[in-house]
Parts: C-alpha cells; structure tokens; sequence
C-alpha cells in the first residue's frame, strides 16, 4: 500500500504523537534540489516505543500481511518503503518515556517520489486534535523559508476561541501563500 501524497504519510505518523499523548509535534520539510533530496522529519515529546520490538513486530507482520499489533499500524513502514523505494533513506529513533524521532529522505527525481501534497490541510487537521499541544510546522527548499506554530496562532488571534474556520482558513491561506512564494512554480 502506497500513500499517493507524502503529506498523508506525515499526517499519519503526526496522529501517532497526538495518540501517544505529545504535547510537542515538530515538522520539517527540507527541499534542496542542488543536492536532489527531500527529508521529512517529525519528532514528538509523546510516549515513545521500543524500536526493537517494533522491528520484530513489522518482519513478522510482512510475512502475514498484518499491521503490527502493539506498535499500532502500517504507517512507519509505509513511510520508511516509500523512501527507500527512491533511493533514499529512513532513520527511527523512539524511546518509551522520551519521544519519537523519525525521518524520511527522498531523491526528488526518482520516478517512485510521491509529489508533498497539501501540508496545509495536514497542519489544520493536526491543530483540530482534541486535545492542547504545541504544533509546530518548518519549510524550506533551496534556503528559504517559513514557520508556523500554534503558539504564534494563539499570540495572533488573542484570547478568541483559535480552532474555528476563520482561524483554519487563515492558516492554510498563510501556508499555501508561503509555500507558493518558496517553491516559484515549481511544484515538490
């Protein structure tokens, strides 16, 4: 199973932190076409896991075709396939009590590279969660760049209730607008 945008996967594994109680979610999406990569990475302050069980659980569920049991689903190994699959590379790092770290480094001009996707809608739908945590949202492609934070959401709009569709449409306008001036027609 393939996801056809990689904004689907990074929303995915953001919506294992929001399910592993992290109270901090940081996403980065790095773009360098000198070098031809694109690196994803999401870290989270949540309940972490343990790397090796994880690992035996995912060998033994490629066998059975079953998503692994404990660790929660398919998601990391769709992440890590989808990679790999163009030249790139995938780093785990989790620890139970400390947090997860993961990060996906594609080649941009493999033919198996899913185009982003629409990080705004995946920020808005991350920001929706129940639940209060920090958010936090980073682009940059050839060393320009912006950020976004629901800290700086809820400093903008004051003490207003901020998870209402004037907010979200302010949101996804300021990282479509941003991206679009980042990327000069070119689309990742």
């Amino acid at each position: 199973m393939e996801l056809k945008e990689l904004s689907l996967n990074i929303l995915d594994i953001a919506l294992n932190s929001v399910k592993a109680g992290a109270l901090l979610i940081e996403i980065s999406v790095t773009i360098c076409t000198e070098s031809n990569r694109l690196v994803i990475e999401i870290k989270d302050n949540g309940s972490g896991f343990n790397v090796n069980e994880y690992e035996k659980e995912t060998a033994c569920g490629l066998y059975r075709g079953n998503a692994p049991k404990k660790s929660g689903g398919n998601g990391l190994r769709i992440f890590k396939e989808s990679a790999e699959k163009t030249g790139g590379s995938f780093f785990l790092n989790s620890k139970e009590g400390f947090g997860t770290r993961v990060r996906a480094e594609y080649i941009l001009n493999s033919p198996f590279c899913a185009p982003l996707g629409d990080m705004a809608e995946t920020f808005a739908a991350l920001i929706l969660c129940e639940g209060e945590r920090e958010i936090v949202y980073t682009y940059n492609a050839d060393g320009r760049g912006f950020g976004i934070s629901t800290k700086q959401i809820k400093e903008i709009f004051g003490n207003i209730p901020w998870k209402n569709y004037e907010t979200i449409k302010f949101i996804k306008e300021f990282i479509k607008e941003n991206t679009d001036i980042i990327n000069k027609n070119r689309f990742f």
